[in-house]
């Protein structure tokens, strides 16, 4: 089966801060966007990033990404952490994963 692509949008929100949004695959419920933690902003699912923590995003593993780990972590780790859970949540739908 060929792999359908799906764009997730980074856009800056100031000097320390990202979103992420994209617009739902059929597959995916509003119900389980929100019980990983995304919120729902019109026609898009949405996660704001931060150095500190994914604001409002569930790790897939059920943690928040934001408690993982304990250290001081750059907004680059965070922002890669959160997209390869992106990758492997949508690319549990079928999904091939472009960020944008």
């Amino acid at each position: 089966m060929k792999e359908r692509k799906i764009e997730v949008y980074v856009r800056r929100e100031g000097r320390e801060a990202r979103s992420l949004s994209f617009s739902p695959p059929p597959e995916v419920s509003q119900k389980n966007a929100l019980e990983k933690g995304f919120a729902i902003d019109g026609n898009s699912f949405v996660a704001g990033i931060t150095a500190d923590a994914v604001v409002g995003m569930e790790v897939l593993s059920g943690s928040p990404i934001g408690d993982i780990p304990e250290i001081p972590r750059s907004l680059s780790a965070v922002l890669g952490d959160t997209q390869r859970e992106i990758v492997k949540w949508l690319g549990s739908f079928g999904y091939e994963v472009v960020f944008k």
